[in-house]
């Protein structure tokens, strides 16, 4: 929210891998921009902030300012949405944060059915993973950033978390290969343990849902640690 009392908020849902070759990335763009799951998945989640804003705005200040744009991030690219509405008088930049938080992309629709779900299938605390990172200004602006592709160390373990979302239509297949492309874009951060007669590596491969095979590197997330869809 800005310090004139206006709500955005960025629904991204729908993705496709970010190549190095152009060409490739181009028509995995077109190819993001045409496939029904995608484009059934970015709707849903568009349709849930203008109604999650609604009750927090004035009457008729919700819209959409920018519909299913390609936004590039690291080594994906998103269809992307603008919602914005002003914010009623009497109300202050926390009440538009509780009404659109936790994001309707890291847990599902409906929400309160989704949370006793992931609750009753994941079996442990999320931890800082789909939480936020908020900037907080003097004029009363409030910016809040998702916490989704993220490395957590714990002890001696170090996992990297992210994740994708599930639609009837999804293919297993597909969403793993999705979370692959996501967790690429902090697997380079991730330096492998030096061990006695080795030398260090700049940077470690994983596999999503599997140990990354090399000392003190791990994509799953520990027994009682953060852990995403």
């Amino acid at each position: 929210m800005d310090a004139r009392g206006t709500v955005r908020t960025q629904p991204l849902a729908g993705t496709r891998a970010l190549v190095a070759d152009p060409i490739e990335s181009r028509r995995l763009r077109e190819e993001l921009l045409s496939d029904a799951k995608e484009i059934h998945e970015h709707a849903i989640s568009v349709k849930l902030a203008v109604e999650e804003m609604a009750p927090v705005c004035r009457p008729g200040s919700v819209r959409v300012e920018e519909f299913m744009v390609v936004e590039e991030r690291g080594t994906v690219q998103h269809l992307g949405s603008r919602v914005a509405g002003e914010l009623a008088d009497g109300l202050t930049c926390w009440d538009a944060l509780a009404a659109l938080f936790p994001a309707v992309t890291a847990s599902g629709v409906p929400k309160r059915a989704a949370f006793d779900l992931i609750r009753r299938l994941e079996g442990h605390d999320r931890g800082l993973y789909a939480g936020a990172v908020l900037q907080i200004e003097p004029d009363g602006a409030l910016d809040a950033a998702l916490v989704l592709r993220t490395l957590f160390r714990r002890g001696d373990a170090t996992w990297l978390q992210a994740g994708a979302g599930v639609v009837g239509a999804s293919s297993p297949a597909r969403e793993l290969e999705e979370t692959r492309e996501k967790l690429a874009s902090i697997a380079d951060h991730v330096v492998r343990a030096r061990e006695p007669g080795r030398a260090a590596h700049a940077s470690a491969s994983v596999d999503a849902g599997a140990s990354a095979g090399e000392p003190g590197v791990s994509a799953r997330a520990p027994r009682g640690a953060a852990a995403g869809r």
